[in-house]
C-alpha cells in the first residue's frame, strides 16, 4: 500500500537570518582580487623570468658561435697554410728529384738497399700503452746501420748539395726514405738508417698519397743548427721514377711556419677579444633589456591593478544598491508576510468567534428563558410578599405576644395570596440552570481569553499540554459534533518559545485535519520526548493527501479547499513558524486512510529567531 513522506528539515538561515550580501561580496572579491594580483605578480614574473632565461640563451648562443668562430676560422687559417705548405712541400720535392734524383739519391739509394736490415727488423719491439717502440738491442743495431750508410762513398758530397740548396729557405729538414721505409738520408744525420715503415706518413706516401701534418718541437736541428719553440709542417711525399708512375721512395720535408702560427694566434686573440667585447656589450644591453621589461612588467601590473580596484569600487557601489534594494524588498515580504500571517490567523479567528457564537448561543437562550421566567414567578411571589411585610410592621410595633388582627380589609388581599401557586424549588432549579451556563459560558470566554491573551507575550515558558488542551477546546467550537478528539498527552517540559505561534501551528492543524474528515471521523492528539526534542503528532482518518499534491502542500497560495474555506498559507506560515524555532514539520499520508502531521521542536529553542 502506497504512503507519501514529505519532511521541513531544520535550517538554520530560514527567513531568519538574512544573507549578508555587501560583507560576503566584499570578502570575496577582496580574496579574488588578491588571487589575480599574486597570478598577475607570477605570471609577470615568469615572464621576466623567460625573457631573462632567452636573454642568457641568446647571449651563451652568441658566445658560442663566436668561440666556434674563432675556433674555425684558426682551424681554416691553419688548413689554408697547411694546404699552402704542403704544396710548396710538392714542388720542393719535385725541384728535389728533378736535380738531386737521378744524379745524387738515385744512385745512393741502389747502394744503401744492399745493406741488410732483416737482422734489425727480427729483433724484439717494447710495446706499452699500446704502443710499440724500438728496444735498446733494436735501436743499437738501426744506428749502426745510418753508421754504415753514412760511410757509403757520395754521402759526404750528397750532404753538402742538399745544405746548398736548402740554404736561406723556409726548410728546416729533408729527410728520405728508401722503399723499406729506412731513413737513408736526414740532415739530421742522428736519425739516419731509422725505419719508418710503420708510421702513417711513410704508409700514405708509399701508396702515392701525400701526407702533411702540424707539430710544435721545443727544440729542432735545421739545416742552420738547433732552433727551439718552433711550428713545424712535415709532409711525406712519393718520389716517382723520372717519365713513370714508380714509387722508388720517400721525401719528408719540414717547413717553419712558426711566423704564420704566430700570426694566426694573434689574430685570434684579436678574435677573441673582438667575441669578449661583443659578449660584454651584449650583456649590458641584456641587463638594460631586463630593466626595461620589468619596469613595464611593474606598469603592467599596477595599471591592472588599478583597474581592478576601479572595478571593484564599481561592483562594490552596485552591490550596495543592490544590497538596500534586496533589504528593502525583504522587508516588503516580511511585512507582506506578516499581513499574511495576520490574515491567516484572523481567518482563523473568524471562524473561531463563528464557533464560540454558536457555544454561547446555547447557554445564553435557555438562562434568557429561565430569567423571564423567573422574573414572571417572583412577580407572582408580590402579594404574599406584601402581606408578610404589612404583618412583620404589626407585630414589630407590638411587644405582647398575642396580638389582634381587623382582616375585613384584608380579605380580598389574602385571597389573591391564597391564590399564588408557585414552588421555589423550581424557581431554585432554574435559577441553578442559568448558573450553569453562565459558568459555561466563562469557561469558554476564559479559554478564548488565554488563548488571546498570549499574544501580549512574545517569548515565555510555555506548556504544550496546556497549550495543547486550550487549542483543542477552542477548536471543538469549530468541529462538527460528528467528530471525535482523542487526546493522548504526556508529561513534557516547558520550554521557551512564542505560545501564540505555536498556538496558530496547532489549531490549523486540527482545523485541517477536521476539514479533512467527511462526516464522522476521528482526530487524535500525542506527545512524547524523543533526547532533547518534543514530539506533537496530529493525525486524522480523513481521505488522505493524494499523489499530484504531496510535493505542493507547502507551497505558499496552494489548497486543496475550495476557493472561499482556504487561504492556501496556512501550512507554508507553519511551516515558517516551526523553523524559527528550530524544528522541523514533517507528514506522512495514505490516500483513504488518513494523514499523520509530525511537528518537532527542541526544546532549547533559539531566541532569536522566534522573538
Amino acid at each position: 500500500m502506497y504512503e507519501s513522506t514529505s519532511s521541513s528539515s531544520q535550517s538554520t538561515n530560514y527567513a531568519g537570518e538574512r544573507f549578508h550580501l555587501v560583507r560576503f561580496f566584499s570578502i570575496g572579491a577582496l580574496v579574488m582580487l588578491v588571487i589575480v594580483a599574486i597570478a598577475l605578480i607570477y605570471f609577470e614574473y615568469q615572464q621576466s623570468s623567460l625573457f631573462k632565461k632567452l636573454q642568457y640563451r641568446q647571449n651563451s648562443t652568441f658566445h658560442q658561435l663566436q668561440k666556434e668562430y674563432s675556433v674555425l676560422q684558426e682551424s681554416e687559417a691553419k688548413r689554408d697554410l697547411m694546404a699552402i705548405h704542403e704544396s710548396g712541400n710538392e714542388n720542393l720535392t719535385r725541384l728535389l728529384v728533378n736535380s738531386l734524383w737521378n744524379s745524387d739519391f738515385a744512385p745512393f739509394a741502389a747502394k744503401t738497399s744492399k745493406l741488410p736490415i732483416q737482422t734489425c727488423q727480427e729483433l724484439p719491439l717494447i710495446v706499452k700503452d699500446g704502443k710499440s717502440t724500438n728496444s735498446p738491442q733494436r735501436q743499437a743495431c738501426y744506428d749502426n746501420l745510418g753508421e754504415q750508410i753514412m760511410a757509403i762513398d757520395g754521402f759526404t758530397e750528397l750532404d753538402k748539395r742538399v745544405f746548398r740548396s736548402m740554404e736561406n729557405s723556409s726548410v728546416l729538414k729533408i729527410k728520405v726514405f728508401d722503399t723499406r721505409g729506412i731513413t737513408i738520408y736526414s740532415s739530421d744525420h742522428n736519425q739516419i738508417g731509422d725505419d719508418k715503415a710503420n708510421t702513417h706518413g711513410w704508409t700514405s706516401a708509399i701508396k702515392g698519397d701525400t701526407s702533411s701534418g702540424f707539430s710544435h718541437r721545443s727544440k729542432f736541428d735545421t739545416f742552420e743548427g738547433s732552433l727551439s719553440n718552433r711550428e713545424v709542417i712535415s709532409s711525406y711525399l712519393p718520389v716517382y721514377q723520372p717519365d713513370t708512375n714508380d714509387i722508388v721512395g720517400v721525401f719528408e720535408v719540414y717547413s717553419d711556419v712558426t711566423k704564420f702560427f704566430n700570426t694566426i694566434a694573434s689574430t685570434s686573440e684579436l678574435i677573441k677579444s673582438v667575441t669578449s667585447e661583443n659578449q660584454n656589450l651584449l650583456e649590458k644591453a641584456s641587463i638594460t633589456n631586463q630593466a626595461k621589461v620589468d619596469q613595464a612588467s611593474l606598469y603592467a601590473i599596477t595599471a591592472i591593478l588599478i583597474i581592478l580596484v576601479v572595478l571593484f569600487g564599481g561592483l562594490f557601489l552596485i552591490v550596495l544598491k543592490a544590497d538596500k534594494t534586496i533589504d528593502q524588498q525583504l522587508d516588503d515580504k516580511e511585512a507582506a508576510q506578516q499581513q499574511l500571517v495576520q490574515t491567516e490567523k484572523m481567518a482563523s479567528l473568524g471562524e473561531m468567534v463563528a464557533g464560540v457564537v454558536h457555544q454561547l448561543n446555547t447557554p445564553i437562550a435557555y438562562s434568557y428563558n429561565n430569567v423571564n421566567m423567573v422574573k414572571e414567578e417572583l412577580e407572582c411571589l408580590n402579594p404574599p410578599l406584601e402581606l408578610a411585610k404589612k404583618f412583620a410592621r404589626i407585630v414589630n410595633k407590638t411587644d405582647s405576644d398575642k396580638i389582634s388582627i381587623n382582616i375585613g380589609g384584608w380579605r380580598s388581599f389574602i385571597k389573591k395570596v391564597s391564590e399564588v401557586d408557585t414552588d421555589t424549588a423550581i424557581l431554585q432549579d432554574m435559577l441553578s440552570d442559568i448558573v450553569l451556563g453562565l459558568d459555561q459560558m466563562r469557561e469558554l470566554v476564559e479559554n478564548l481569553l488565554d488563548f488571546t491573551r498570549l499574544d501580549k507575550t512574545k517569548i515565555t515558558h510555555f506548556d504544550l499540554v496546556a497549550g495543547l488542551k486550550n487549542v483543542v477546546y477552542i477548536a471543538r467550537s469549530v468541529i462538527s459534533d460528528e467528530i471525535e478528539i482523542v487526546e493522548d498527552y504526556c508529561n513534557l517540559p516547558e520550554i521557551i518559545c512564542n505560545p501564540t505561534k505555536l498556538n496558530q501551528v496547532f489549531i490549523n492543524l486540527v482545523n485541517n485535519a477536521a476539514q479533512a474528515i467527511n462526516g464522522s471521523g476521528t482526530i487524535t492528539i500525542k506527545c512524547f520526548e524523543d533526547d532533547d526534542m518534543v514530539n506533537i503528532e496530529i493525525s486524522d482518518t480523513g481521505k488522505g493527501i493524494s499523489d499530484e499534491h504531496v510535493d505542493q502542500i507547502f507551497e505558499n497560495y496552494f489548497s486543496t479547499k475550495p476557493r472561499n474555506k482556504g487561504t492556501g498559507i496556512g501550512l507554508p506560515i507553519a511551516r515558517k513558524i516551526v523553523h524559527d524555532h528550530g524544528g522541523t514539520i514533517s507528514f506522512k499520508t495514505k490516500v483513504g486512510a488518513g494523514t499523520t502531521f509530525v511537528v518537532q521542536i527542541p526544546q532549547h529553542v533559539p531566541i532569536e529567531n522566534v522573538a
